[in-house]
Order: C-alpha cells, then sequence, then structure tokens
C-alpha cells in the first residue's frame, strides 16, 4: 500500500509540475575551473539540480574518470582535447557549450614591449605538443614567426618557415620555463599554470591569446540527458559570468 501511495503521490507532483531533484558528478581541474563550477553549482542548486564536483590533480586523471564513467561530465581544458578523449572513448563525450578560458600569454622580466625584443633573442616555449603549438600560433599572431598553413593547430618548432629576426625557440617543460623567466628574454606560459604561480596574463604579460583563441574551455557530457542542459544553462548564467569578471577580470576569459 505504501508503494502504491508513493507512486500516487509522485504522479499528482507531476500534474502540479512540481521538478524532481537531479544530481551529476562533474569532473574538473584544481584551481580556477574549479572556483568557477561551484560558482555554477550553487546556480544549479537552485533550479533543482546537484552538481557533485569531484576536483582531479592532472588532465590526465580526468580524462580517465570522464572515459570510465566514474563521472557524468567534466570541464574539459579545450575542444582539441576533447577531441583526444573522445578518441580513447567508446562512447560519445559530447560537447554541450563553452566554459572559460584561461589565456596564453608571454611574459617577460626584461622588456615592457614585446618591440623591444632583440634580434636573435631566446624564446622559451611549452615542450608539451599542445601547449606548444598554442605558443607558436600566439607568436604567429604577435609577428614574431610565421608557419606552414597546414600545420594549424598542431604546429610544432619545425613548422616554422619565416623568422626574419632569427629568434632562437627554446622548448622546456612548463616547469622549466618558470624557473627559467629570470634568464630568458621572453617565456610563453598557459594560463592556468601562470595563475596558478601568481602571474595574471591581463596584468602581467607582455602578450596574451585574444578572446577568439580555438583553445576556449569546453563542458563535455558522456551521457547527456536533461541535467545536462540544465547544468550548461547554470554554468553560462549572468551570476557565473559576473563572478568571473569581478574576480578575474581579463586574465579568464568567457566565450559565452
Amino acid at each position: 500500500m505504501q508503494i502504491k501511495w508513493m507512486a500516487g503521490f509522485a504522479g499528482l507532483a507531476l500534474v502540479h509540475g512540481m521538478v524532481w531533484a537531479q544530481s551529476a558528478r562533474i569532473g574538473v581541474l584544481p584551481g580556477i575551473d574549479e572556483e568557477v563550477m561551484q560558482q555554477a553549482a550553487q546556480v544549479a542548486a537552485g533550479k533543482g539540480l546537484t552538481l557533485q564536483i569531484k576536483s582531479y590533480s592532472n588532465a590526465g586523471q580526468l580524462e580517465r574518470a570522464l572515459v570510465s564513467g566514474e563521472i557524468d561530465g567534466a570541464s574539459v581544458p579545450d575542444a582539441p582535447t576533447r577531441a583526444i578523449w573522445q578518441q580513447h572513448s567508446q562512447r560519445p563525450l559530447r560537447e554541450l557549450g563553452t566554459s572559460i578560458t584561461l589565456p596564453m600569454g608571454l611574459y617577460s622580466r626584461h622588456f615592457a614591449s614585446l618591440r623591444q625584443l632583440p634580434v636573435g633573442a631566446k624564446i622559451g616555449i611549452p615542450k608539451e605538443p599542445q601547449a606548444q603549438s598554442r605558443a607558436l600560433v600566439l607568436l604567429q599572431n604577435y609577428g614574431l614567426i610565421q608557419f606552414r598553413d597546414d600545420a594549424g593547430l598542431q604546429a610544432r618548432i619545425r613548422d616554422i618557415t619565416v623568422n626574419t629576426r632569427h629568434y632562437q625557440l627554446v622548448a622546456l617543460p612548463q616547469a622549466q620555463l618558470w624557473r627559467a623567466l629570470p634568464t630568458l628574454p621572453l617565456v610563453a606560459l598557459t594560463g592556468d599554470f601562470a595563475m596558478q604561480r601568481g602571474l595574471f596574463p591581463a596584468r602581467d604579460a607582455i602578450g596574451m591569446e585574444d578572446a577568439r583563441s580555438p583553445w576556449e574551455g569546453v563542458l563535455a557530457a558522456a551521457s547527456p540527458g536533461d541535467w545536462s542542459a540544465q547544468w550548461l544553462l547554470a554554468y553560462q548564467s549572468p551570476k557565473v559570468a559576473a563572478f568571473v569578471l569581478q574576480r578575474y577580470q581579463d586574465s579568464v576569459r568567457r566565450p559565452w
């Protein structure tokens, strides 16, 4: 009898338009990504969606959690990364919409402008493949180098075709680039890495990615449903937008 009563109550609730609470497990990387998702969780909670936020120490752990089904969705660093993860997954990883962009910046302890960079100067760029491509695109956008058109977002140092000022590009892991910042004339660092160490692109960089960066963050779901649409709406809400602007200014971009 109790089961029948509960079923009847559920049906009555639906007739009267009540919305039953849902929950979803969402993976993030620690730091800014997690802070912004916490704001989205507050908005989602007001709409009946509980976001159980799980933080993973690196992108590899986050990928494994999403691909294995340990989490329902994730804030993925960028669209190219999601595409790579999809190749490793036996189920679709649907891209729901954009999240935030942590712009790569060009930093110098020696010069206040890229125009001051001397001929033959050493430029430190990340050794990590995707970060290296990102750095080369940024350097090309500022006219310091050019690389083959067909290299696209997979550009490497070997693809450079024009380097009229004979800059010496030095590829190092980002941790080593950080330590070399006092000695190298110019260093390219990704936004998350730099901001974790107190460097904010809009304040400290002498060059940075613009708002049209192809490395904008994305929200991806392994099993999308009604909850995923609510998640996207909560994330791209005015409250989250205001938080991002107030806390990070232009050092964190909001491409939605």
